[in-house]
């Protein structure tokens, strides 16, 4: 049987209940089976084994409608427009769950669809992962995924230490999907057993030998450089890095401790990867190559007779450069790898031990090539000396000399041979001279104002003319020769004055000189000053 009441009859039926039965206002209401039964802390309590509380349906439109736009918070209702609950919050009407979906349980799910359901984002925004509400991890909208990181830069970012497991066998090892760095800690050979390179495409694991015996490889084949191995030998003091490529086991790394690369010296046999052949490491691309073992190579460095190389190249761009360091001495090629057989090694500059040189910055120098003990610094060409630097600061020079510039001695310059000046010579010390010394001279046909590489000035015309001396600190003590030439009985007046902050004799500004086949000769005294020291 059903029964329909109004709201109004509700009303009046629960305030008669509980004005004859003598409770008060707060006494709870109870709907349902075992009426005599009713909870303490429930003010409406409603009990059925096959009915629902049913809410109000309404669509979307009336929540936006009086009464409903200024519901109280707490109230709920049925939207008719997307089937969702509803609960009044902030002043808003908020969505309680969606019918159709379920959620991600704490304690897992089941039933999963691939294909629908995920864990993520549904529009541009990262996915953060907190622990005690402090974000340690995120996966970008671009995918990219940051531990310790807000912006990750690569598809994977770890700002922080990172660990590998650890495995350590002291006899034989077969290979597991867990292991990534190998430690083979035996005193007897023993054998490692590859796992199927085809299911392991683009894995990687490094194999150490630790004890004082070889480590073999079995199972699946080792690709070297030459030709698949399977039984390739690791001796100890040795780590092997090897690289799946789908088919083999591809060796990407060989090294003893501390050192960036090994490479071998004997083509297939044991470790071997190439021969120690120079010319044939560029093909290699650019690294660093070593070995220890005594042989010839194909290109050998002059006088190379070491047991121990190390060699640093680039190649690129059809270009090459190689350092190789053996016995104590270093060289240094490089040229278009089309020359490669034809280019020669260079020795860099070597010394004693004793012998304190070096090139340094000292001060607003930027370079500077110091002897710090108390011995001479010879440069010579085809074995023979050409200048000495004494310890004591003299000069010597054994050959003929060109002056360029300003040469300034603040000690004895000796000049054995020829010495051919272009500039100004500037000579602070002693200057000895067992040759010719040749100056530069400047042929002039009108007014002329010096110039820093002058040192004699030929007057070639018949009309008069001025020549103009120049200042500056820098040229203190230079000379300068003027002569005219001659021309029948007419002397020659030349007008010599300075710049403007000059003066030539302490004062003057200009002096008239008649020259006819004669020379004067001045010098520059101080920054401004020029005095005549001949004519």
């Amino acid at each position: 049987m059903k029964f329909s009441f109004s709201l109004c009859s509700i009303t009046a039926s629960i305030f008669l209940s509980a004005l004859f039965s003598g409770q008060d206002a707060k006494a709870q209401l109870k709907l349902g089976g075992n009426t005599g039964i009713v909870r303490g802390d429930a003010l409406l309590e409603m009990e059925s084994s096959r009915k629902g509380l049913l809410l109000p349906r309404v669509n979307a439109t009336a929540l936006t409608k009086a009464p409903l736009d200024t519901a109280a918070a707490g109230m709920m209702i049925y939207n008719t427009t997307d089937n969702k609950v509803y609960i009044r919050s902030s002043g808003t009407w908020k969505p309680v769950s969606d019918a159709a979906s379920t959620g991600w349980n704490l304690t897992g799910n089941s039933t999963i669809n691939p294909a629908l359901n995920f864990l993520g984002t549904t529009d541009a925004r990262p996915l953060i992962f907190k622990t005690n509400a402090i974000e340690y991890a995120r996966i970008t909208e671009t995918g990219k995924m940051g531990v310790g990181t807000l912006y990750p830069n690569s598809a994977l970012h770890v700002n922080g230490s990172t660990a590998t497991n650890v495995a350590v066998a002291t006899g034989n090892f077969a290979m597991a999907d867990s292991n990534s760095v190998v430690i083979m800690n035996n005193t007897t050979d023993a054998n490692f057993a590859l796992q199927n390179p085809a299911n392991y495409k683009g894995r990687a694991i490094e194999v150490v030998a630790y004890g004082t015996a070889n480590v073999n490889f079995t199972g699946f084949n080792i690709r070297t450089q030459n030709a698949a191995n399977p039984t390739v030998a690791l001796t100890p003091g040795y780590s092997l890095r090897l690289v799946s490529d789908g088919t083999n086991w591809v060796v990407s790394g060989k090294q003893r401790s501390g050192l960036p690369l090994y490479m071998a010296t004997t083509t297939g046999a044991g470790e071997g990867e190439v021969v120690r052949d120079y010319n044939g490491y560029v093909s290699k691309g650019s690294g660093v190559f070593q070995t220890d073992v005594q042989a010839v190579p194909l290109n050998p460095i002059p006088n190379e007779g070491a047991w121990f190389s190390m060699m640093l190249q680039t190649v690129g761009g059809g270009y090459f450069g190689q350092f190789n360091l053996n016995d104590h001495n270093a060289y240094f090629r490089g040229n278009e790898v089309a020359n490669l057989g034809t280019s020669v090694w260079q020795k860099f500059i070597s010394h004693p031990a004793t012998v304190q040189f070096n090139a340094q910055s000292t001060g607003t120098d930027s370079l500077n090539f110091n002897m710090t003990n108390n011995r001479n610094v010879v440069f010579s060409t085809n074995n023979t000396p050409r200048l000495r630097l004494h310890g004591d600061g003299n000069i010597r020079m054994h050959g003929p000399v060109t002056i360029d510039g300003t040469l300034r001695s603040q000690s004895t310059a000796t000049f054995e041979k020829d010495a051919v000046v272009e500039d100004s010579l500037r000579v602070e010390g002693r200057t000895r001279m067992q040759g010719m010394v040749i100056a530069n001279i400047k042929s002039i046909t009108g007014n002329y104002t010096i110039q820093d590489n002058d040192h004699s000035l030929w007057i070639y015309v018949d009309n008069t003319l001025t020549v103009t001396l120049t200042t500056g600190a820098s040229q203190i003590g230079r000379i300068i020769y003027i002569r005219a030439r001659r021309s029948g009985g007419t002397n020659r007046t030349i007008t010599i004055n300075t710049v403007a902050g000059g003066n030539i004799e302490g004062g003057t500004t200009s002096i008239l000189a008649d020259l006819n086949g004669q020379n004067i000769m001045l010098q520059q005294m101080t920054a401004t000053q020029w005095v005549v020291m001949a004519k």
